[in-house]
């Protein structure tokens, strides 16, 4: 298990997705095993590579690599992976694989390109004190939990789209993979901009606190390319689709498609802008963990 790498969970991750892909043709229980013991072998792979690569507490992880963009985008990834495993784990039924698998799979291969380097609030001064450091894992961790709560919104939003389509076109099965009723997607979907918006903001706006709170060598991060187009991200995103979801009486369809759009731009932005980052990209930023520094 030493060896495990990116390719491990990929593939296993891929499996999972054309065993849940081929369950729409041919709703088989082998299929559905076969799609979550991929998922599940994938997620082990996945965990162990993190723990190891990152952790720096077994043997030669010792030497790991510092938590960067790429660290980030596979933690994504794997809360992903780690939400199919255990979604379908209690409804087995669910269409859930065709539509998040390829999210996750973006996301690992995406994680080929981001740079493996070291994202610090202070460039040199990383190591400013416990309470910078508490504020700052905060601030990964707000990050991280409203990306998830991106992902099943795209997800959710998706999913619901497909379903209202098939029911207007009077193409109901019901011997077909389930996509679970209009209401719940609706529900979970809203569920999921509640959660994101409110994170993702939080996230951003400490992390803007962190930088200038740098001092003035610091300040210039708040030009970083990346920065800058994460909080445009965010903050559009959030205008987007969080007053038209408190509105009462908006039909479950627009949100649903507002969503898609405005979560679907912010995932494109937020990782893209990682892939463009970095020694050696178009884009040089000190958050990507790339060369320049604040």
């Amino acid at each position: 298990m030493s060896h495990v790498t990116v390719f491990c969970f990929l593939a296993s991750y891929a499996v999972a997705l054309t065993a849940d892909a081929l369950r729409l043709w041919g709703r088989t229980v082998a299929l559905r095993w076969i799609a979550w013991i991929a998922a599940a072998a994938g997620l082990l792979a996945h965990t162990w590579y993190l723990a190891l690569r990152y952790t720096g507490e077994w043997g030669e992880a010792a030497a790991a690599e510092p938590w960067g963009g790429r660290a980030w985008i596979l933690a994504l990834a794997w809360l992903g992976a780690a939400y199919y495993v255990v979604a379908t784990g209690v409804e087995r039924r669910s269409a859930l694989g065709v539509f998040l698998w390829p999210l996750v799979l973006g996301l690992v291969a995406c994680s080929y390109a981001v740079p493996a380097g070291p994202v610090s609030l202070f460039g040199e001064a990383g190591g400013a004190g416990g309470a910078v450091r508490a504020w700052a894992i905060l601030h990964a961790a707000l990050l991280l939990g409203g990306l998830l709560g991106v992902l099943a919104g795209v997800v959710t939003s998706a999913m619901y789209l497909v379903h209202h389509r098939r029911l207007r076109a009077g193409k109901f099965d019901p011997d077909a993979v389930p996509l679970f009723s209009l209401e719940r997607l609706d529900r979970w979907n809203r569920g999921a901009v509640a959660v994101a918006v409110p994170l993702l903001v939080l996230g951003v706006t400490i992390g803007l606190g962190l930088v200038v709170a740098g001092g003035e060598g610091a300040v210039g991060g708040l030009w970083d390319p990346v920065v800058i187009g994460t909080t445009l991200g965010v903050f559009a995103a959030g205008l987007a689709v969080g007053g038209f979801v408190r509105r009462k009486g908006q039909a479950g369809r627009g949100v649903a498609l507002r969503t898609l759009l405005a979560f679907g731009f912010l995932l494109v932005t937020v990782v893209g802008l990682q892939v463009l980052a970095g020694d050696g990209g178009l884009l040089e930023s000190w958050h990507a963990g790339g060369g320049a520094t604040p």
